[in-house]
């Protein structure tokens, strides 16, 4: 190896090794972040020492911004992340956020219904998949689905429904 090729790559070493984010004590970044992959893109959202990972598949599919995506025409998905000091201390993380997801809608719908998708979620215990009906008073209805990936400190959750 040529002598000034080799301190040069050593000199760039020593200067990148401070500012890669690998090496860094900065936390790591609070909102979703997400990589282009084929036919798609991949999410990764972190909270303290957890992550969740996903994958969006879809010419159609774009980012709006870290917390909401355009899945197709029509269709939505909102990604977050739901502490369980904001719905109480119940040892079902995932049962309770759902509740509390629930209670939300009730406040502002005139009608809400939901079933837990079990057919959906499969044999996951940590993975709840809840459809949600939601009516105004002209009797029209909004279905999402509430997908919740329990974790210590919470919930991380994607909502898919129409735009």
């Amino acid at each position: 190896m040529n002598r000034s090729f080799g301190f040069t790559l050593l000199m760039f070493g020593a200067l990148a090794f401070p500012i890669c984010p690998i090496f860094s004590a900065e936390p790591p970044p609070r909102d979703p972040v997400y990589i282009q992959i084929d036919n798609g893109w991949k999410g990764l959202y972190g909270h303290d020492e957890e992550y969740a990972e996903f994958s969006l598949r879809g010419e159609d599919v774009k980012i709006q911004d870290a917390y909401h995506i355009f899945l197709k025409q029509g269709l939505g998905l909102m990604v977050g992340f739901a502490d369980k000091k904001e719905f109480g201390r119940n040892n079902d993380v995932l049962a309770a956020h759902a509740q509390w997801e629930l209670n939300y809608w009730r406040e502002k719908a005139n009608k809400v219904e939901s079933t837990t998708r079990e057919d959906l979620s499969g044999a996951r215990k940590d993975l709840r998949v809840t459809e949600i009906r939601v009516f105004n008073k002209e009797g029209a209805r909004m279905t999402s689905y509430l997908i919740g990936l329990g974790s210590e400190e919470g919930v991380f959750v994607l909502s898919i429904s129409p735009r």
